[in-house]
């Protein structure tokens, strides 16, 4: 009994590291917009839509550190 009374409680203890983002990095807000492609291929962006990439990349960084 008391193994699964320690088990419940480390698992408890290991949900509540989970920090979720203030927004779901997932899902782009309005202003990451793709405004134009260029001749040669490039894409022209909104300044928000290249914050919401770095969010993006801090959020994979941060799940990778979490996983080691």
């Amino acid at each position: 009994m008391w193994l699964l009374c320690v088990a419940l409680f480390l698992a408890a203890a290991h949900c509540s590291l989970y920090k979720p983002a203030a927004f779901d990095v997932l899902e782009p807000p309005p202003d990451a917009q793709i405004i134009a492609f260029t001749e040669d291929g490039n894409v022209i962006v909104t300044p928000g839509f290249v914050y919401w990439v770095d969010e993006l990349k801090s959020e994979i960084i941060r799940l990778r550190k979490e996983c080691k």
